[in-house]
Formats: C-alpha cells, sequence, structure tokens
C-alpha cells in the first residue's frame, strides 16, 4: 500500500506541475496573440488610411506590408503599439515618374534587415512574370553580383528582404523572368 501511496503522490504532483506549465504557456500565447499585427487590424489600417493592401511579410512582432494609395507605392513597417491600442508605421514610398513606368520600386531600411519593394504596372507583363531578380552594387563575391530571386505568384508587388550589414545595398538592376526563365524585362537601377 505504501508503494502505491508514494506513486500516486507522484502522480498528483506531476500533474499539477503540468497543469501550472500548462498555464503559463497559455497567458504567454495569448500574450503574444494580441501583441501582433493581426489581418484584421491591417484590414482596419488600410481602410482607415485610403490604401490598398498588395504583400503583407509578417516578421513576427512587426509585419511588413506594400501598398497602393493611387498616387504612390510604398513599404510600411507596422507594428501594434500597446500603450495607444493602434498600429503604429514606418514608411518609404515611391511615385511613378510618368504613367508609362512598367515598374516601380523603393527601399525601406530599418535596425537589421532592409526591404526592396518592386511594383510591377505594366499588366503584360504581371501576367507572364514567375520571378523577380534584383542584383546589388559593391555586394560583389570574387566578381558575381549579390543577387536575390523571388517567386512573383500573379502579385503586383513583392517585397524582398536582405540582412542589413552597414549600409543600404545600392541596387544595380532589377530583372523579371517568365516560367521558362526568359528575361521578359530588365531595368538598369543606377
Amino acid at each position: 500500500m505504501h508503494k502505491y501511496y508514494n506513486l500516486l503522490i507522484i502522480v498528483i504532483i506531476t500533474l499539477v506541475m503540468f497543469l501550472a506549465l500548462c498555464r503559463i504557456s497559455t497567458d504567454i500565447s495569448e500574450q503574444e496573440i494580441n501583441n501582433e499585427v493581426t489581418f484584421e487590424r491591417i484590414e482596419e489600417f488600410a481602410i482607415s488610411n485610403n490604401i490598398k493592401v498588395l504583400n503583407i511579410e509578417y516578421q513576427g512582432d512587426y509585419t511588413i506590408v506594400s501598398y497602393d494609395n493611387g498616387t504612390e507605392y510604398g513599404i510600411m513597417k507596422l507594428y501594434f503599439d500597446e500603450s495607444s491600442s493602434s498600429i503604429k508605421y514606418l514608411i518609404n514610398s515611391a511615385s511613378p515618374y510618368n504613367y508609362t513606368d512598367r515598374i516601380v520600386y523603393t527601399q525601406f531600411i530599418d535596425k537589421d534587415e532592409s526591404y526592396v519593394g518592386i511594383y510591377i504596372l505594366d499588366k503584360g507583363i504581371m501576367q507572364i512574370a514567375d520571378d523577380v531578380s534584383v542584383s546589388f552594387k559593391g555586394a560583389r563575391l570574387e566578381g558575381v553580383p549579390f543577387k536575390i530571386s523571388v517567386t512573383v505568384n500573379g502579385q503586383k508587388s513583392v517585397v524582398i528582404s536582405t540582412l542589413r550589414r552597414g549600409d543600404l545595398l545600392e541596387m544595380e538592376k532589377i530583372s523579371i523572368r517568365d516560367k521558362h526563365g526568359n528575361i521578359i524585362y530588365t531595368k538598369i537601377v543606377s
């Protein structure tokens, strides 16, 4: 009997510790969820600021959004401010130089990362675009330019993030390829 009594005490203590840990874990999860920039909050923010959200990149405690407000395209870093219970933001934008621009781009820099927003304005390019590549100056390794490629997936815009090491990487060239790998558009940036 004594043997089962000790086993029962161990099981009860283990169960109590397990339930306590579950409660702590639940409290942390609820707190994290309350601090996130949720899709619903982004929708409310877009409506109140008269913007069209083109692309959303969730990054943990903040979110990167590419947008169109009718006169410019840009990138915003959105984060939830608990003290005001509202979304706060940092922004960088670009306007088409004229209405014949086929693509527009902008860069946004933050503490540890920089972001490139590419906006495909030409519907013909947008329909067949499969991949967007950006080459950067001064980031060469044995004569090979530093290049990042992302899939377009029929989107009007893409956001490319790069780990920032020192200064903002200067863009050199933007290339768009179709699903067969053929270059359908190239823009020399500098």
